[in-house]
């Protein structure tokens, strides 16, 4: 529960926080110094991707950015390693919603209004504070269906859930409603596949195929219709806020650089001449916090397609290996971790939110692979049949 503090008071976004984060995490790790080594030793592919960071010292601009960031990446995801193995999924979840709901609270009652009169709550945006609500409905979704909690717990989660729509609206966040949607009918359709035969599922995955076809179809020849109109509807400009033109800037860079990058962290800083000129064509200040609002194409830029390609194996590989959970071993947890990953990959393509230092989206990102990649072995064991006991010779 300490280190769930340091989650929730790192996302606040200080300097101190940051300290307090970092001194969670380490109390965490050194309190059992030989599982946490043994748990990073075992799950050391999932430190390739902060030791390439580390590597782009070599060929960024910027290496001193480069080094302090990495490394904090990297302890970043140390500790979420460490949490995914020192932490059962069930007590995780349960331990997120009270973490989170305690931001809820807070936010209800000493949040603002931004300009626009978007809530804020108690964040710096209303992009942030709709992300955080996000995960909040999907914590408490999840909890409602977990037979084994305090009935106490469960109806809370129940009001949460409901509450999370109105707060989402008072965000004013169009992308955010939209993408919550299928995540938390994602986790209704695991909790219900429960229900099934083997006959029966194998028919609703075959219709989820068909549906998932024919959705693919109708997006790739009426999408830009469809998102005009939704845009129009929502009050949105058709280039989402200015996104498309950062995208084609994106595009530009990962051209110039496509192979390894300009380096972790090492485009967004002052005197960076791009970057100086996208400031400056959005009327950001110099330095601003920026990004591509697309987390392939500013993870690109930074680490070009191998770092890309290695991001993209960690995300997609657990959500493959929790679809086949889904339907072979349906849980409340299996749909929650889902849930997670489905949003996060539908807000991959209009936000970054993975895979940067001191970040509680990134951190989650790890824990649902090793349980993902856990859960999916203990149901491969399962599955094998018994060995047949050795016959020994008769004697002559």
């Amino acid at each position: 529960m300490i280190n769930f503090v340091g989650w929730f008071l790192r996302s606040r976004g200080s300097k101190a926080n940051s300290l307090v984060y970092l001194t969670t995490g380490a109390l965490l790790m050194l309190s059992q110094p030989l599982h946490s080594l043994s748990s990073l030793l075992r799950w050391w592919p999932l430190l390739l991707l902060p030791v390439y960071c580390l590597l782009s010292i070599f060929w960024s601009e910027f290496p001193a950015s480069t080094l302090r960031y990495g490394l904090q990446m990297t302890f970043t995801l140390a500790v979420a390693i460490v949490i995914a193995n020192r932490v059962p999924a069930v007590a995780l979840l349960r331990g997120l919603f009270l973490i989170y709901s305690l931001g809820i609270v807070l936010s209800l009652g000493v949040g603002r209004n931004s300009d626009g009169a978007a809530w804020l709550g108690i964040f710096d945006s209303k992009n942030a504070f709709a992300a955080y609500v996000a995960v909040y409905a999907l914590i408490c979704v999840g909890l409602v269906f977990d037979r084994d909690a305090p009935r106490w717990m469960r109806l809370a989660a129940l009001g949460g859930a409901l509450l999370s729509l109105p707060l989402l609206v008072r965000a004013q966040s169009a992308g955010a409603l939209a993408m919550i949607g299928p995540a938390v009918l994602t986790i209704l359709a695991v909790v219900w596949v429960r229900r099934l035969s083997d006959a029966q599922k194998a028919f609703a995955v075959g219709l989820a195929l068909l549906g998932a076809l024919t959705l693919g179809l109708v997006l790739w020849a009426y999408g830009d219709t469809l998102l005009a109109a939704f845009l129009e509807s929502s009050g949105k400009d058709a280039t989402l806020t200015g996104r498309t033109d950062l995208w084609r800037a994106g595009f530009s860079l990962i051209a110039e650089r496509p192979l390894f990058g300009v380096g972790y962290r090492a485009f967004w800083i002052k005197g960076n001449g791009p970057a100086e000129q996208l400031w400056a064509m959005f009327g950001e200040p110099s330095g601003a916090g920026f990004n591509f609002h697309n987390m392939y194409i500013s993870n690109a830029v930074e680490l070009g397609m191998v770092g890309l390609a290695i991001e993209i194996a960690i995300i997609y590989v657990a959500a493959a290996l929790l679809l086949v959970l889904a339907v072979v071993r349906p849980t409340h947890i299996i749909a929650f971790l889902l849930g997670l990953q489905v949003l996060l990959i539908l807000r991959s393509f209009v936000e970054v939110e993975v895979f940067q230092e001191f970040s509680v989206r990134s951190m989650l990102t790890y824990c649902v692979f090793v349980y993902a990649v856990r859960e999916f072995a203990a149901w491969r064991r399962d599955q094998r049949p018994a060995s047949m006991p050795r016959l020994r010779p008769r004697a002559a």
